[in-house]
């Protein structure tokens, strides 16, 4: 296997080849050959197969420090396959300063992300916002290959008005297709706190965290296309502080819960991989998944574990895309949980998602999505909102805010054929948006 990473820019190529396009490949970590072999889902020596190719393309297009990349086979002798990998590197170090107002309310964001430090392929992102009277502080580190290896590291750090938040995810994923074997873990604590109902201006602080440790396997000779079981435990909590309500309120405490549980999964997947350009992003290669996916967990409440009473804790997650002609695609998302006892004690989520997207020549996109949710028995630190960043721009954040929530929006953009020294694209995009909550 021949690994050839390649630069920001092509300084051969007339159109990349002035001082501004050397000075930013001089300023760039490329990506180490050694970064990239770790990402693939195959190694040096593998049993070839064909598959394998498209889907090492697939992982390195993913990886947000690459902006392109290929993997084909050109030479074979005997039993020995010679592959040859191409990339083309992202800029990633990005120190971001946005400020702005949205319904009288001013907010900024700073932020230093390097998605590539050193070429290593690592994660590093401290991020400070304000948003009204909101502030938050944070920090990020992510390693997909943790000392070149198939194990995924995550760690997240933050404080917030509320209190302070963590973060802790690792283990071994499915890294690709054929992957036999997975398990994870994970921690994470937060608080959170949400608007009194009874007293303007004060906050009620809720505090939750969660354990949980699974693993899965590949079901062996099995007819799907994908299928695997697994198996894991899962401790939740979440506490809320009602010192700061006053005596009127009528904010009960059953929303807080302990909850201990043994849990199974089940995964059947089929997919449709398509390779297109602005579809998330601007003159990129995406890969699209146009297949079906069915994952389901089935959890056991029981008081026997030290819980309150006996449930069954279901959750179901659909996804479905299709074609809707040529330059047309449709996506579907369906998610649901939902406790099932024998107590008057109602507690589900239901959401559903549907997006229509159209590709008008090369430049021109029309986006239409729909979004309508649904929860009972949540504390309300988890309604539905909308207003700034979540939906309804033109309003303040947590305009509106409920147990149920509706979105809808049509947006068009055009990509304009300005590209200042090929450093970036612009779009133009105008939006129509109606919802509430």
């Amino acid at each position: 296997m021949t690994v050839r990473t390649g630069d920001l820019f092509n300084l051969e190529d007339p159109k990349q080849g002035q001082f501004v396009h050397s000075a930013a490949n001089a300023l760039h970590w490329v990506t180490r050959e050694r970064t990239i072999s770790d990402a693939l889902p195959f190694r040096r020596g593998d049993e070839f197969n064909v598959e394998l190719l498209a889907e090492g393309e697939r992982v390195l297009r993913s990886k947000r420090y690459l902006r392109d990349a290929s993997v084909v086979a050109f030479r074979v002798c005997d039993e020995r396959v010679d592959i040859e990998v191409r990339t083309i590197d992202n800029w990633t170090l990005t120190p971001s300063l946005s400020f702005g107002s949205s319904g009288g309310q001013s907010r900024y964001t700073f932020e230093i992300q390097d998605l590539n430090v050193l070429g290593l392929g690592k994660e590093l992102k401290p991020r400070q916002r304000h948003s009204g009277d909101e502030t938050a502080s944070t920090f990020v580190y992510g390693d997909d290959n943790v000392f070149g290896s198939r194990y995924r590291l995550r760690l997240e750090l933050g404080d917030t008005n509320e209190g302070e938040q963590y973060s802790l995810q690792g283990g071994l994923p499915f890294y690709a297709n054929d992957a036999q074997r997975s398990w994870w873990t994970s921690i994470d604590s937060a608080t959170d706190a949400f608007d009194a109902p009874s007293v303007t201006g004060t906050r009620i602080p809720v505090k939750t965290e969660q354990a949980t440790i699974a693993k899965a396997k590949a079901i062996p000779n099995s007819t799907l296309p994908f299928a695997r079981v697994g198996m894991g435990l899962r401790f939740e909590r979440q506490v809320t502080d009602l010192a700061l309500a006053d005596t009127d309120t009528d904010l009960e405490s059953t929303f807080d819960f302990a909850e201990l549980y043994p849990f199974v999964t089940a995964q059947w997947s089929r997919s449709d991989w398509i390779k297109r350009q602005n579809y998330q992003s601007i003159r990129a290669n995406e890969d699209i998944n146009l297949g079906l996916s069915v994952d389901l967990e089935l959890g056991l409440v029981l008081a026997a574990l030290g819980n309150d009473g006996d449930a069954v804790r279901l959750v179901i997650d659909l996804t479905n895309g299709w074609y809707g002609g040529e330059d047309a695609l449709h996506t579907l998302r369906f998610q649901q949980t939902h406790y099932y006892s024998v107590s008057d004690e109602a507690k589900y989520a239901l959401s559903a998602r549907y997006q229509y997207f159209r590709w008008i020549g090369h430049n021109n996109q029309l986006d239409l999505r729909l979004t309508g949710e649904t929860r009972y028995g949540y504390s309300p630190l988890y309604d539905f909102a909308v207003g700034g960043d979540q939906g309804l721009r033109a309003y303040p954040t947590e305009y509106q805010s409920g147990e149920q929530h509706f979105l809808g929006m049509a947006e068009y953009r055009h990509i304009t054929a300005w590209s200042p020294w090929s450093l970036f694209h612009a779009a133009l995009t105008s939006f129509v948006e109606v919802g509430r909550a």
